[in-house]
């Protein structure tokens, strides 16, 4: 403990990055990663309250450790969302943060697609992941010229989704 706030924004921003760095691990604990990201929330919520940019970073990070453990369910869907309302709130619907996590919320509804068995349904969730990566291509595109990796990489989130589409 060393003498550090166990409540403060240096632990909160510890638990949070140290969890990012065990999510971009191939064989990372995400277990791990999950407690030290709940903490992180747990504590810049009680700071700041779940409306700030900072708590928009850390749920993000949740929903995407849960997305990486295959939970598709209300609480990860929730957590993008809120992750995503928090940005535009902050930055505007034109933010680099606001693109960011159009795709993963894009991301989050194609791989749900990919679970559903009933056609209907995935093809749902193929509309909604085309409508944030859409979304996410217009905001890079407003921020960055078209060969911008960001770009890029949403577009090709893009192509993915339009060619499941095309299937069902």
């Amino acid at each position: 403990k060393n003498g550090m706030d166990q409540e403060g924004e240096m632990l909160a921003r510890g638990a949070h990055n140290l969890a990012d760095v065990i999510f971009r691990q191939e064989d990372g604990d995400l277990i791990k990663a999950e407690g030290l990201v709940r903490e992180a929330i747990r504590i810049r919520d009680s700071l700041y309250g779940s409306h700030n940019i900072s708590a928009s970073v850390t749920y993000l990070l949740l929903a995407r450790i849960l997305r990486k453990l295959g939970n598709f369910g209300d609480e990860t869907k929730d957590l993008f969302e809120r992750s995503l309302a928090i940005c535009i709130r902050n930055e505007g619907p034109d933010g680099v943060n606001a693109a960011v996590t159009n795709i993963d919320v894009g991301q989050f509804h194609y791989e749900l697609a990919m679970t559903q068995s009933i056609i209907s349904a995935k093809r749902t969730q193929l509309l909604l992941a085309k409508s944030c990566a859409e979304e996410a291509i217009r905001i890079e595109t407003k921020i960055h010229n078209p060969t911008h990796p960001s770009r890029v990489a949403a577009a090709a989130v893009l192509s993915d989704i339009l060619s499941e589409l095309s299937t069902v």
